[in-house]
């Protein structure tokens, strides 16, 4: 019989991963080192780690155990469109959708998959491409 445990890996913003990685790039400090010294010109790190108590405890664990990325806004919505019902008999799933498709249409924002041709690589992308304002 084998005693496994599982690590939960931590969930961070995807700009804190980017840093993290940067990082591991650029030094040779080891994972402790870059745990207990982050670089004063590393501002978004030094941002999220002083936001939360829990932030400074996800980068943590982020730099010794690994991290996945947090979904962006586009990311969720993408999913929540994709899991609302559809057909003949999911009325209100039908409503919702054309709902989001047109507050998306209204706000100049375009996801594939929702409002505009699905990509080929079935991702959507993080950057915000707006035709009007900023909100």
């Amino acid at each position: 019989m084998t005693n496994t445990k599982t690590i939960e890996l931590p969930e961070i913003p995807k700009e804190v991963a980017e840093q993290i990685e940067l990082l591991r790039e650029r030094s040779d400090v080891s994972e402790r080192e870059m745990a207990l010294e982050v670089p004063e010109w590393n501002f978004i790190i030094r941002n999220y780690i002083g936001k939360a108590e829990p932030n400074a405890t996800k980068y943590y664990r982020a730099i010794v155990n690994g991290y996945n990325t947090e979904k962006s806004p586009k990311e969720q919505l993408r999913e929540y469109y994709d899991n609302l019902p559809v057909g003949v008999h999911a009325v209100v799933g039908n409503i919702k959708r054309q709902g989001v498709r047109d507050t998306l249409d209204i706000l100049g924002i375009t996801i594939p998959g929702v409002n505009a041709p699905a990509e080929e690589t079935g991702e959507c992308e993080d950057d915000d491409e707006r035709s009007s304002e900023e909100f």
